[in-house]
């Protein structure tokens, strides 16, 4: 099958959302539980993390999605309301408990600058409240999951700006916004030596970069065939990269990276599109709640003095984030959806909707 005819219904989309959610607090778990490091990073001299590479899937994900939003939806105001409902009411809710809440009941203080500097996520998140959660192996960070989210908007402002534009189906603007971003992130890779974590993990152009071969996927899906061997191929280059990054290129992220970004945005859907579990984190979508709230999770179990076994630390942090995650959806990110249809073009008010679920891919 080609990949234009993936079903919104019959997909696992939300499953590989689910688990990579989790991967993430997993990979975190490690320093910030005070058990050193990731061990994927030590494996792999610095290339992958067991709580990086989920990150990069998100992406993978959120640029094909938003790409198919904008071109299947109702114009550009609705293609904006949709996602200031899908990212902010959640994001908004987790800052304000945050803030006023957890601050002032574990370190008697408020977060009114925290909460002020990243209500917008138009500025780089602040991932500190002075007095707050300072005893922890995290040294003081509170939830650096939040650091993707002014990404993933300024991702959606690049595919609101390319198509009100009209080149969202032209092919060469795609691929050159696309070799850019891609050229850039080469750039900060191999701009300095060492396998300490470098620019590159940590810029926004890796994100972009894995977020735009998305949009490339969905403009060329038409011609994606959906083969065992395509993926095998897609798995082996990026076998072979971290093997050979690992033995000859002593950089942080390192030839993965350099390779991964077209392979593993394949791999990523072949996946949802081979795998038969359609229901799980589908019609109710856990996964941004989970990520969101992953993070400050590990670190305020540390301040309680779980963190003394890595087997029980996991549990109650993933325990944690799935309540956490479950009620979000229910009292903030569910609701607010219904409100999608206060915002419509007048001009594709009857235009079709049925296109495959969205959600934001931190």
């Amino acid at each position: 099958m080609r990949l234009s005819e993936l079903n919104p219904k019959r997909n696992s989309i939300g499953l590989i959302r689910l688990i990579a959610a989790m991967l993430v607090i997993i990979g975190h778990a490690f320093p910030y539980g005070g058990f050193g490091v990731d061990p994927l990073i030590t494996l792999t001299n610095n290339q992958l993390a067991i709580g990086r590479v989920p990150v990069d899937i998100f992406f993978c994900l959120s640029g094909y999605l938003i790409a198919q939003s904008f071109l299947s939806g109702n114009g550009w105001r609705s293609f904006v309301w949709n996602r200031f409902l899908r990212i902010y009411p959640a994001s908004l809710t987790c800052l304000v408990l945050t803030a006023f809440v957890i601050a002032p009941a574990v370190a008697q203080t408020a977060g009114y600058r925290y909460f002020a500097q990243n209500a917008t996520l138009l500025f780089p998140v602040r991932d500190l409240i002075p007095g707050l959660l300072q005893d922890t192996p995290g040294k003081g960070t509170i939830n650096s999951s939040l650091w993707t989210l002014p990404w993933e908007l300024r991702a959606y402002a690049a595919v609101l700006l390319i198509g009100m534009a009209g080149l969202l189906r032209n092919a060469r603007v795609l691929i050159l916004v696309f070799v850019a971003s891609w050229s850039y992130f080469a750039f900060l890779i191999f701009r300095s030596e060492g396998i300490q974590t470098g620019a590159a993990i940590t810029s926004g152009a890796r994100l972009l970069t894995f977020f735009l071969g998305g949009v490339l996927l969905h403009h060329y899906r038409e011609r994606v065939v959906m083969d065992w061997r395509i993926f095998l191929i897609a798995v082996f280059i990026m076998a072979g990269a971290t093997v050979l990054g690992n033995l000859f290129v002593a950089h942080s992220a390192g030839l993965f990276y350099l390779l991964a970004p077209i392979p593993l945005t394949y791999a990523v859907f072949f996946v949802a599109v081979k795998l038969p579990f359609w229901n799980i984190n589908h019609e109710w979508d856990i996964s941004y709640g989970i990520y969101i709230y992953g993070t400050l999770g590990l670190n305020l179990l540390a301040h309680a003095g779980l963190n003394s076994s890595l087997g029980i630390y996991l549990a109650c942090a993933l325990l944690f984030a799935m309540v956490t995650g479950i009620m979000s959806w229910f009292l903030i990110e569910k609701p607010a959806l219904r409100l999608k249809s206060l915002v419509r073009s007048r001009r594709h008010a009857a235009a079709p909707t049925n296109h495959l679920s969205l959600g934001p891919t931190p």
